[in-house]
């Protein structure tokens, strides 16, 4: 199942790729008024750390773990230059949670919406802010961000419409993250026996592991401190929360401080108060804490919540090694001093997700799909036009001479999807058809689609959507039945959220409105389902990016030679120019995609075909296309 370092993509037969080089054109749909340019510059490379006492290589942002916080304003044209400096390793970012409006060759996805950032190469990101609130970015090839790659995206509201900035005075960041020993790239090895699903857990990068496994080449400090978040008595604090994890799912409890809840996911909610929040991956919660308790310092307890083969009404369904293991971080208020530290922590409400019912009066924990995310602003979703009915199975299968666990395949409506050597974004922005498959479905611009997704499966899964918030309108146990759910459906004011938890052996009911043309991945944010490619794709309007988004599609210097087979004479690209504009791509509103109208694209396209014989992918150690490659010796301490 978690064989990372033996995947092969077979032949690969003769292909073609075109690379649209159509600059100083770009669609402008922005329904928000232009703001700053904000600039960041990222540099990724591995370092040595020991961020919870055990020694490893960790893939830093600027030498940082997490990566940098990035702060902008809705509004902003954000700007990422990210220097790839990993030796044996393409990468790509994806901005998690945005819409990418305008710019779907910004979401970060190798092979479907770029083509990876080559080693020694860079590449900028750059768009425009539509959403507000609390995201994430990260590495979006598998296993590289619960290696590091990662950090969060606040995009504030413009000053003066922000209704929830009367409640707080300053605002904390917190990074939530599950941890392993071994880097992305050996976990499901057998050079992983000993560490195989044992995950510690990070408060903002920070944690203190066990060293159970320590060796002599990986020494483990057994007291690491605890990361201290220093407040002040009086202050409101707005904890903007981001759990960044790739396995697991986690609850957080503040000790002695309760928490109201006021965003999900960027979208601001209707406050309620609790005293724990249980986050699957991907899932960020805005709370308020008020720091009016006695001055000292307080724990604050992020434990590892599941169980295996429980009953439904309970637990997350996924199999959690190191169930129950904590990790801490202090809240010190000012003026405290370390021994006014209790001397043991909160105790956690529940170890499963989904926590029973509380007597009435006292607080519970923010669930999965908690009935109390309800949307500040009332929004009424439009009436489908379509309905999708997803049914996702699985089967696992022994690997020869892999003696740690089976590879698990996924099929949508019985199709498996696939990533191609062209992105498909690339080929969608060159006219080139994509067809509809199982796991590859259709969308004309404007369509409003109801899903039912029936997990098949008896684990749970934070099922992400690129390019898009849904609207969820609800869950249940079994395989959707309109006669018996149909009536469980709320179609007031649902939550509007991009990543939905799908509890094991259930079903999720959304809706969401075909109005981003591209090409967008769904997908379960469990990293060792990505890698087994439990994802299909919805491609929207796909003749409006032919004619409309051709402005750049970039990619690094080096392709396409890096996509030569080592083994196959490098081809040398032979230009074709051409100066015919593209069909549809008038000026006159005709061919805009609604919203903001057409964009002329009479300017200069130089395409440059090229074909490449042979397969593979150049370069052992490279993670691209959906696949781990075997680093090199030495990459792992």
């Amino acid at each position: 199942m978690h064989n990372t370092t033996k995947m092969n993509r077979g032949t690969v037969f003769f292909h073609t790729f075109i690379v649209a080089l159509l600059a100083f054109t770009v669609l402008d749909r922005v329904h928000v008024t232009r703001g700053a340019v904000v600039t960041y510059d990222l540099s990724v490379e591995w370092r040595l750390q020991n961020p919870d006492g055990y020694w490893r290589n960790v893939l830093t942002i600027n030498g940082q773990f997490p990566g940098p916080v990035i702060n902008a304003t809705v509004g902003d044209t954000l700007v990422v230059r990210v220097n790839n400096t990993v030796p044996q390793e393409a990468i790509s970012i994806h901005w998690h949670g945005l819409s990418m409006e305008g710019y779907p060759q910004m979401d970060g996805v190798a092979q479907v919406t770029q083509y990876p950032i080559a080693p020694h190469q860079s590449f900028e990101y750059r768009f425009v802010l539509h959403e507000y609130g609390t995201y994430w970015y990260h590495a979006h090839l598998p296993m590289q961000y619960g290696d590091g790659l990662v950090g969060v995206l606040v995009i504030q509201r413009k000053p003066g419409t922000d209704p929830i900035r009367p409640m707080y005075d300053e605002e904390r960041v917190m990074t939530l993250h599950d941890w392993f020993h071994v880097d992305g790239g050996l976990l499901g090895t057998p050079r992983d026996l000993a560490h195989h699903f044992l995950p510690y857990v990070l408060i903002n990068g920070i944690g203190r592991g066990d060293c159970i496994d320590e060796r002599v080449e990986n020494l483990c400090d057994p007291v690491k401190p605890f990361p201290v978040i220093s407040i002040r008595q009086g202050v409101r604090y707005r904890f903007r929360i981001a759990m960044v994890g790739f396995r697991i799912a986690l609850a957080l409890n503040f000790g002695q401080h309760n928490v109201t809840v006021v965003a999900q996911q960027g979208t601001e909610i209707q406050p309620f108060v609790t005293n724990e929040l249980h986050m699957p991956i991907g899932e960020r919660f805005d709370v308020i804490l008020n720091a009016n308790q006695p001055v000292g310092q307080y724990y604050i307890r992020a434990t590892i919540i599941g169980c295996d083969f429980c009953s439904l009404d309970k637990c997350t369904r996924n199999n959690q090694p190191n169930v129950g293991w904590s990790s801490y971080a202090i809240l010190s208020y000012e003026g405290s001093t370390n021994a006014s530290l209790p001397s043991s922590p909160p105790n956690i409400t529940s170890k499963c997700a989904w926590a029973q019912p509380t007597p009435e009066g006292q607080l519970s924990p923010a669930i999965f799909n908690d009935p109390r995310f309800v949307p500040l602003t009332v929004m009424t979703p439009p009436v489908p036009t379509e309905t999708w009915v997803i049914n996702m199975t699985s089967y696992s299968a022994m690997i020869p001479g892999d003696p740690v666990a089976p590879r698990r395949y996924w099929f949508f409506n019985g199709g498996k999807f696939a990533l191609p050597h062209v992105p498909y974004l690339f080929q969608a922005a060159a006219g080139i058809p994509i067809p509809e498959t199982a796991a590859i479905r259709h969308a004309p611009y404007g369509a409003v689609v109801d899903v039912v997704f029936n997990s098949q499966n008896n684990q749970d899964h934070p099922m992400h959507l690129h390019g898009y918030k849904v609207w969820l309108l609800a869950t249940g146990y079994g395989n959707y039945t309109p006669s018996r759910d149909q009536s469980k459906l709320n179609t007031v004011n649902p939550l509007l959220i991009d990543s939905i938890l799908v509890p094991g052996d259930s079903w999720a009911y959304f809706r969401w409105q075909a109005n981003n043309p591209g090409t967008w991945l769904m997908h379960c944010h469990i990293d060792f389902h990505h890698i087994e490619e439990m994802a299909m794709m919805f491609v929207v309007a796909p003749e409006l990016i032919y004619a409309n988004y051709t402005y750049g599609l970039p990619v690094c210097d080096s392709y396409p030679q890096l996509w030569a087979h080592t083994t196959t004479p490098a081809i040398t690209p032979t230009p074709t120019l051409s100066t015919t504009p593209k069909p549809g791509a008038g000026g006159d509103g005709g061919g805009g995609g609604g919203g903001g109208g057409g964009v002329s694209t009479t300017g200069l396209i130089v395409a440059i075909v090229v074909s490449l014989g042979g397969g593979g992918i150049v370069g052992a150690g490279v993670r691209v296309g959906g696949e781990v490659f075997t680093r090199l010796p030495g990459q792992q301490t």
